[in-house]
C-alpha cells in the first residue's frame, strides 16, 4: 500500500498522539510505503519548526532524516489545480497522482470533502484505522 500523509496528520501525531501517532508509528515500522515530494517535506519541516520554536534544529533534522529514509521521494510531473479552498493542498494530490498512491490520509476538511481523486482515496486517520486495522496490531 502506497500513501501520502498530510502535514496535519504528522503534526497531530507528534503533538497530540491518538490515531495520527499510531500512523506515524506504523510509518516508522515500514508497515506501508509513504510517498513524499520535496514540497511536502518542506511543509512538514516548516510547520514543525514554527510549532516548536524551542526545539533544537538538530532534533528536527534527525526526525526528518529518519522519516525521509522511511519514505519514497518523488518529483511530480503533473500539477493539478483542483478547485480547493486551500490551493496549498494540491501538492498532496500531485504527489499521490505521480506516485500512483492508493490513499491520502488527511484531517483537512478541504481534502476530505473531495473523497477521492481518480483512483486515489482521501480518508481521515480514523477511517484509515477502521479500513486497515491489521496495520495497527
Amino acid at each position: 500500500m502506497r500513501l501520502v500523509v498530510d502535514t496535519n496528520v504528522l503534526i497531530s501525531g507528534i503533538h497530540w498522539g491518538g490515531i495520527p501517532a499510531e500512523i506515524i508509528h506504523a510509518w516508522v515500522e515500514n508497515k506501508f510505503a509513504v510517498v513524499c515530494s520535496a514540497e511536502i517535506i518542506d511543509e512538514y519541516s516548516g510547520v514543525v519548526r514554527r510549532m516548536n520554536p524551542g526545539l533544537a534544529i538538530s532534533e528536527i533534522d534527525r526526525l526528518f532524516s529518519f522519516l525521509i529514509r522511511r519514505s519514497e521521494i518523488v518529483q511530480p510531473n503533473h500539477w493539478f489545480k483542483i478547485s480547493l479552498d486551500d490551493p496549498g493542498d494540491n501538492k498532496f494530490i500531485d504527489c499521490a497522482f505521480h506516485a500512483q498512491a492508493n490513499l491520502i490520509i488527511s484531517g483537512d476538511k478541504h481534502l476530505l470533502r473531495l473523497e477521492k481523486f481518480g483512483p486515489i482515496q482521501i480518508i481521515s486517520p480514523s477511517e484509515f484505522k477502521k479500513k486497515f486495522p491489521r496495520i495497527f496490531r
